[in-house]
This record gives C-alpha cells, sequence and structure tokens, in this order.
C-alpha cells in the first residue's frame, strides 16, 4: 500500500508528534492546584465568566492569576456542566479540590479552571 519512503516519513511524524505530547506533560503539572476547601463569593456574569473564590491551600498559581479566585467559562456546555457542580457543592456546604490550566485564559487576572473534585 505506502512505498517504503511513505512509511518512513509517517513513522517519523508519528514519532514527533508523541514526543512533542510527551514535552507538554511537566507543563500540565505547573497548572494551578487548590487543596480541598470551602467555595463562597460567587459571580457569574452576563459576558459568559463564573467567578468564585475557594479557601483550600493554594500551589503553582500561574504569574497571571493576580487574583485569589477561580473562573470558569460558562458560554460552553461543559462549563456549564461544571459551574452547576460548583453551585451544588456550595449549596451542599461541601468541600471542592481545584485543578488549574496553568492560565488566565478566560479572564485577564484569574486562572481557569479545568476540572475539580467534590471531597467528601
Amino acid at each position: 500500500m505506502f512505498n517504503p519512503g511513505a512509511r518512513r516519513a509517517f513513522r517519523v511524524v508519528a514519532c514527533s508528534v508523541a514526543f512533542a505530547a510527551a514535552a507538554w506533560c511537566p507543563l500540565a503539572m505547573a497548572a494551578g492546584f487548590a487543596s480541598a476547601g470551602s467555595i463562597s463569593n460567587i459571580l457569574p456574569t452576563r459576558g459568559g465568566t463564573f467567578f468564585f473564590l475557594q479557601h483550600g491551600t493554594r500551589t503553582n498559581r500561574p504569574a497571571c492569576s493576580t487574583l485569589d479566585r477561580w473562573v470558569i467559562n460558562v458560554t460552553t456546555p461543559s462549563g456549564q456542566a461544571m459551574a452547576s457542580a460548583v453551585m451544588l457543592a456550595y449549596s451542599l456546604g461541601k468541600n471542592i479540590e481545584i485543578y488549574g490550566t496553568g492560565d488566565c485564559r478566560d479572564w485577564p487576572d484569574t486562572e481557569t479552571v479545568d476540572y475539580f473534585q467534590i471531597a467528601d
């Protein structure tokens, strides 16, 4: 099917992509983290952002995140689901652990939430 030159080129590209993906892994580990803590100061905005404070111990905050809060983009279905889960945890008085994206893509001074889990 493929000639030997095409197979070799495919392998080189595949290996390059795998190597590049592996190189990003340490960067993902540098994203912000907050240990289990309570939620407060919930602020949904008309512009599609959902801000809140979380009172766990925070580590690896990116330089852009100058305020001690988190943001979720609620213009997407996944963001709406995350904001709903934050509201549920808040209403039940549950603590959450947060893992950030390591950047401020949704608001210039606030780290974006990548995912979180409700602590029992």
